[in-house]
């Protein structure tokens, strides 16, 4: 099976699971001795708590660091070396669940591109990496079960491993005590040996007992490591503490019979990395145990020993030079400051907000020059450390010496101020003496970094000219700031299927690229194509996006983007009057950004909260969080200012106070002129249509250029109000249609309202249009609840689905139920089958209201 896995081209790679010791990494490397004994190439991949540790630390073990460590794009330069290859290559990953995720996405991204194929082992519930478990999902990557023994395979399995035939009991007593496990069968066979528990009888080999009180593996392991010798005992201890070793470093401190025996016990493994034999131990429990019992004082001493050596080796290998800086950190060798700034930028480029910036400060220290520096200022940045970036920029400033560093320096500052300090002074500085700069691509890319904070400030038609001057950058991160600054822009501007257009034309042409490549962000883009698209009214596309995105989000790394994708997935339920869901995912996104200090983004969530809870017939939680905001300090990322003026307007309406109610929708029309944004001034304008001033919201609107407008839902929003302030009754009853169609029932609900109490309207009309308002409202085939009693869900049924509703992943889900991921699944599994659909799409085409 695993043979037919990894020739299909079809397949990326295949998984080998199973307990502990059960022979999946005997299967694994048999795979890849064959592959190379047929002439293919070949990579191993270490994955161990010391690789772990360190951001793409696994793939530095198999890939030399000019491969693996640019610090800017490791999928692109990993992919140059693997196409170098002679023929195929067979990627080995042995326990990927101490793979860190970085490493785990290089990985599937070349496999997916067809320039290797991975075979990968790990124990049977073992945490497999995202990027791994959506290939699993996929079936890019197959899973093979490698189960225990069964009695018969463990009676042949003691006979192999005694060179003698077995008595019965003693086959039997080995199979209940292993449960037919071949690591615990060796391990319980070697402690008999041992300990002279082993003798000749009539029927063949017999067990006199058990070794140890215990029968866990590790208990057994630890009887087995005290009987080696002191010597032995320590070259293991070296191996275990270290992690997987080369064999001249080791010879350093171990002779050479002494890694004969631990071989010939099974202990330890050696493996052909190049030209390199590596040594680790042979199964990692083995590691873990000595680990355990090591002292600190202990572990820091081997630590410092194997550091000198191989800092007098010259540290030749990627993962040694990261390993040492970071063992650096505490005091235990001193490296070079190129080491340090090395493994800073392999941080930075894995987004390792704790180890970056402590990698950072000590390049610092070592050399304060303007790369480390910046590598400093950018982690900290990123980190949500404010009070250490001011002082980081304070030295930067005293380095700078040229047009480059002062722009990367300006923007940094800018960005700093704008979203930590909340203060725009230096933006507004910024953007009035742009043209002042030389003329070329520095000024350029310190444009586009201007227009991606003045759309977050509102000011649309101003971050929009200054985008369209340069369309034409070349690809990297000042294009990807271009295309989301249009994005936005467009969007705001009336444009939103042009904007989505836009996004999805620029995430296609970088994702080719891989998904490190720019610091390129899939959730941030795909938030501002959420919200077009949400803004346009097409929401079964926005549904499908999540739905097939979500995790790949969830798995990024970056809190703030993936609440930006969260937030305008909530955006959209509040179009189509979902308000609880709204809220709630607006909630979620408050609480991501929160933990990254990111106080302006924090207020855009509160305030979809606000707005969403104003619609509701209580005003008061909304009004709690009106009084929140209003306690908050003021933020420059003033947007969706306009949107804070609707909740303050349906908060004044639903207390009733209508004259407060005009005034506040009016300041936020007033607001959303002013920057440039037609679809927040039309949805002011419509919210006044929607409480009864129709008049008020077409001389507002007649103050619009609404001569391009796009999209079916601000399309729907014009005409209700243009059919309303005429008392239309066949054009409101046309919108009525129109708001059913696009998913709005409620906004259909109050077009039939408003059409029923039209002068124009007969006794048989109003009759008519109360009807269709009550089905629209009330019959709502979209609410989990009324789903929930058609098809007989259970309780844990309907929540499960409600969450999946929601655009939680298994994963989430599990977390706020307090089960596991796989009951979630399987309740889900259960609600499909009664509701008739096979997926998530099609859960959402159920819940989505009939038209």
């Amino acid at each position: 099976m695993a043979h037919v896995v990894v020739d299909d081209p079809d397949r990326s790679g295949v998984l080998i699971t199973g307990g502990a010791g059960v022979g999946k990494s005997y299967l694994a490397r048999h795979l890849v001795d064959e592959h190379e004994r047929a002439g293919g190439a070949a990579r191993r991949v270490y994955a161990s708590t010391f690789s772990g540790e360190l951001p793409l630390g696994a793939v530095a073990a198999g890939f030399s660091p000019s491969d693996a460590y640019t610090g800017v794009a490791p999928t692109l330069t990993i992919k140059r070396a693997l196409e170098a290859e002679a023929g195929p290559t067979m990627i080995l990953v042995d326990d990927i669940d101490q793979l860190d995720d970085a490493s785990a996405a290089v990985l599937v991204e070349v496999a997916d591109a067809g320039l290797a194929s991975l075979v990968l082992t790990a124990r049977s519930g073992a945490r497999v990496p995202p990027p791994i478990e959506r290939a699993l999902v996929a079936e890019s990557i197959v899973a093979i079960e490698c189960p225990d023994l069964d009695e018969a395979a463990t009676a042949e399995l003691v006979r192999v491993r005694l060179g003698a035939e077995v008595a019965p009991a003693t086959a039997r007593t080995v199979y209940e005590v292993t449960c037919g496990n071949p690591l615990y069968v060796r391990e319980l066979l070697e402690a008999a040996r041992s300990d002279g528990m082993l003798r000749a009888g009539p029927t063949g080999t017999e067990l006199t007992g058990i070794p140890g009180a215990s029968t866990r593996l590790v208990d057994l392991l630890e009887r087995r490591l005290r009987s080696l010798s002191p010597p032995e005992r320590d070259a293991l201890r070296y191996i275990a503490v270290v992690g997987p070793i080369s064999h001249g470093v080791l010879l350093s401190f171990v002779e050479p019979e002494l890694l004969e025996s631990l071989e010939e016990r099974g202990l330890v493994s050696t493996v052909l990395d190049g030209r390199r034999l590596m040594i680790g131990t042979a199964h990692p429990l083995h590691g873990e145990i000595l680990r355990a019992i090591e002292s600190p004082l202990g572990v820091r001493t081997i630590r410092s020993r194997v550091a000198e050596r191989v800092v007098a080796l010259g540290m030749r290998r990627g993962d040694d030079r990261f390993r040492l800086a970071t063992w650096s950190l505490d005091g235990i060798v001193a490296v070079a400051p190129e080491v340090l700034t090395e493994a800073t930028l392999m941080a930075k480029t894995a987004n390792d907000f704790e180890l970056g910036p402590r990698l950072a400060s000590a390049a610092v220290d070592a050399e304060p020059n303007v790369a480390n520096i910046r590598n400093l200022a950018h982690l900290q940045y990123h980190a949500g450390r404010w009070d250490e970036l001011r002082a980081t920029l304070d030295d930067w400033h005293a380095v700078v010496d040229s047009d480059r560093d002062r722009a990367e320096f300006e923007e940094l500052r800018v960005t700093g101020w704008y979203w930590h300090g909340a203060d725009d002074a230096p933006l507004l500085e910024l953007a009035a003496t742009l043209d002042s700069w030389p003329e070329g691509e520095v000024r350029d890319e310190l444009g586009a970094s201007v227009a991606s904070l003045l759309i977050t400030h509102g000011r649309i038609t101003d971050a929009v000219d200054l985008a369209e001057r340069l369309r034409d950058l070349p690809p990297g991160v000042a294009a990807v700031r271009v295309a989301m600054t249009l994005g936005h822009g467009w969007r705001s501007q009336g444009k939103p299927l042009a904007a989505a257009r836009l996004v999805a034309d620029a995430l296609d042409f970088y994702r080719s690229f891989g998904p490190d490549v720019f610091a390129l962000s899939d959730s941030v883009m795909a938030g501002v194509r959420i919200q077009a698209l949400a803004d346009a009214g097409e929401f079964a596309e926005v549904d499908r996006i999540v739905a097939e995105s979500a995790d790949r989000w969830s798995d990024s790394g970056d809190a703030s983007n993936v609440a930006l994708a969260k937030l305008a997935h909530g955006w959209s339920w509040y179009l189509r009057g979902e308000y609880d869901r709204a809220e709630q995912l607006a909630a979620e996104a408050e609480t991501a950004f929160a933990t990254v200090h990111h106080s302006g983004m924090i207020r855009w969530a509160i305030i979809l909260q606000a707005l969403a809870a104003s619609q509701r017939h209580d005003p008061n939680d909304a009004a709690k969080l009106l009084s929140l905001i209003d306690s908050r300090p003021d933020h420059p990322a003033r947007i969706f200012d306009p949107y804070l003026a609707r909740a303050r307007g349906w908060v004044a309406h639903r207390k009733g106070f209508p004259d407060d109610a005009r005034a506040a929708f009016v300041a936020g029309f007033d607001a959303a002129t002013d920057g440039g944004s037609v679809i927040a001034a039309l949805g002011c304008a419509h919210d006044l249509c929607r409480i009864g001033r129709a008049d008020t919201a077409a001389e507002l609107l007649a103050q619009l250029d609404l001569t391009e407008l796009e999209g079916r839902y601000p399309q729907c929003q014009q005409r209700h109000i243009g059919a309303a302030v005429d008392g239309d009754v066949d054009a409101l009853t046309d919108v009525v249609d129109q708001f059913v169609s696009l998913g709005a029932p409620h906004l259909a609900a109050e077009a039939a309202t408003d059409a029923a109490r039209s002068p124009a309207a007969t006794a048989r009309d109003r009759r008519r249009l109360l009807q269709r308002a009550a089905e629209v409202s009330t019959g709502d085939s979209g609410g989990v609840d009324q789903l929930a009693a058609q098809v007989g869900l259970t309780r844990r049924e309907h929540d499960v689905v409600a969450l999946a509703a929601l655009g939680l992943t298994s994963r989430e889900a599990a977390d706020r139920l307090s089960i596991s991921r796989r009951t979630v699944e399987t309740h889900l599994g259960n609600a499909y089958q009664k509701l008739g659909v096979n997926d998530r799409l099609g859960l959402l085409e159920r819940l989505r209201p009939s038209t």
